[in-house]
């Protein structure tokens, strides 16, 4: 899934590269051999799935386009692949069936090509299993792909024949991960807290190993589901997908179902015939920097966690919440994230405030994790879920994320402390390029820190002369600690 991969552009980046290829290809495969191949920019990223039996039969099961990747890891599937031509479907299935044949292949199998401007087809690779992506396959031929590997490895031969094998409609999958896609789709991890997706049916069918309360650990692909549209025509998949997506809730590590979404609904995707650079190409607009909480929104959040219920088996009065106290029940305050600024709310009996100031705000909870609310004349009604220090609120199809300001919890901002480089998640240190008392200019690479089978290189985020390198290669290292320390110049 991309791992491993480095382009080298320039011949003075070659070393850098070989180095960190191998040593993300040793951790992820135990195997640090590197292939050297010409690089493609800008193609299509078209696969065929074939499958053989051990009598000598192979059949393919039409094309999958998985242009749409970050990092070189797809990201969106679908099937069949637009735009393209019979003749280029005609090479491409006639190259797949005798690449099998060549090695007497049985099984499940898929056959990647690189599809360039010019229409040259280039062979990738073969992958001998079933891909990630293999639902949308599925759902157009409508063939349990699972079933036909466990009826080929115990000798059967294949049910159909070429003939009998029809692709009808169109499927779409998008993969949901826990990722943050405005930071570099740093994976996440962590409670998922609350998780909820909509209900399957003929046209949608999710796929997913997690549950909600499960943890999202450093120690596998950050994967939560994959969700599969499947409709007469490509647009009406691309509505379902879009539909579905809008309706996943998550509190926990950060997700990508809104960059998903936003993908979906391009205009260029909804075109067809995307390249490989298509993410890349439209980041900004496709992984914008998180929306503003409007105003009258963190106070609905505010009061919702003033007033959120305690359930308790034996109504102790020691968790209650009420703020209760002989002679009057006290005020109680709450600071909370917005933009960088400490917003205080306070909640008595004359009502909620901001900053000292009255507010017409007043609300309550209808079920565990609905709150509603009429927030100056707007009537709102949230999913508020507390995971952390973090509040989720949850309308309509936004989402947001608050920040609560708790002065028991010590918390570090990496980003924002100047002279620092904090490790984003937990993780083990791979490479350290730079000593102590080093000069180094923006952007040279400081360390290498792998989280995730995913190698991540710390860059200096300006001209500075290094003082402290606090860990050398094989440490491990916790979310939040300070890796290099230095002096901006």
């Amino acid at each position: 899934g991309g791992r491993g991969m480095r382009i080298v552009r320039e011949a003075e980046d070659l070393s850098e590269a070989l180095a960190s290829a191998r040593r993300e290809a040793k951790s992820s495969f135990g195997n640090d051999m590197l292939l050297i191949e010409k690089y493609l920019d800008n193609p299509r990223h078209i696969e065929v799935q074939i499958f053989g039996d051990s009598y000598g039969n192979v059949v393919h099961l039409f094309e999958r386009d998985c242009s749409a990747q970050r990092r070189h890891q797809k990201v969106i599937e679908e099937a069949p692949a637009p735009g393209l031509t019979d003749d280029i479907r005609g090479r491409l299935f006639e190259a797949s069936i005798a690449a099998a044949n060549a090695v007497d292949y049985a099984g499940a199998g898929t056959v990647e090509f690189l599809l360039d401007g010019n229409a040259d087809v280039w062979f990738m690779e073969m992958n001998t299993r079933l891909q990630v992506e293999h639902p949308v396959t599925e759902a157009v031929t409508g063939i349990d792909l699972v079933e036909w590997q466990l009826r080929v490895a115990s000798g059967e031969a294949l049910p159909v024949s070429q003939d009998d094998i029809a692709c009808t409609g169109h499927a779409i999958e998008a993969r949901l991960y826990a990722e943050d896609p405005a930071n570099d789709f740093a994976p996440g991890t962590g409670r998922l807290d609350l998780m909820e997706f909509p209900p399957e049916n003929d046209f949608l069918r999710i796929d997913t190993g997690v549950r909600e309360g499960d943890e999202v650990t450093v120690h596998y692909d950050p994967m939560i589901a994959k969700f599969v549209s499947f409709a007469a025509d490509r647009a009406s998949a691309c509505e379902v997908i879009s539909r579905a997506l809008a309706d996943i809730r998550i509190a926990g590590p950060a997700t990508n179902e809104v960059f998903l979404r936003a993908m979906v609904d391009c205009g260029e995707f909804r075109a067809g015939g995307l390249d490989t650079s298509f993410i890349a190409r439209n980041i900004d607009k496709l992984a914008p920097a998180a929306e503003t909480v409007p105003e009258g929104l963190l106070a609905v959040a505010a009061l919702a966690e003033f007033t959120r219920p305690v359930i308790s088996p034996d109504f102790s009065p020691w968790v209650a919440q009420s703020g209760w106290r002989l002679g009057g029940a006290t005020g109680r305050k709450i600071v909370l994230g917005k933009e960088g600024e400490r917003v205080s709310f306070a909640l008595s009996a004359k009502g909620l405030t901001c900053d000292g100031k009255n507010l017409s705000v007043s609300g309550a909870w209808s079920a565990p994790d609905c709150f509603e609310a009429n927030a100056n004349g707007l009537l709102v009604t949230a999913n508020v879920v507390r995971a952390g220090g973090r509040l989720f609120l949850f309308v309509e199809d936004r989402r947001f994320v608050i920040e609560i300001d708790d002065p028991l919890v010590r918390r570090t901002s990496a980003a924002g402390e100047a002279g620092s480089l904090f490790a984003a998640m937990p993780g083990v240190v791979v490479a350290v390029h730079v000593e102590d008392g080093a000069v180094v200019a923006a952007g040279t690479p400081m360390m290498a820190v792998e989280a995730m089978k995913v190698e991540h290189t710390i860059r200096a985020p300006s001209d500075g002369r290094v003082t402290d390198v606090k860990f050398a290669v094989g440490d491990r290292v916790s979310e939040g600690q300070e890796l290099v320390s230095f002096d901006p110049m």
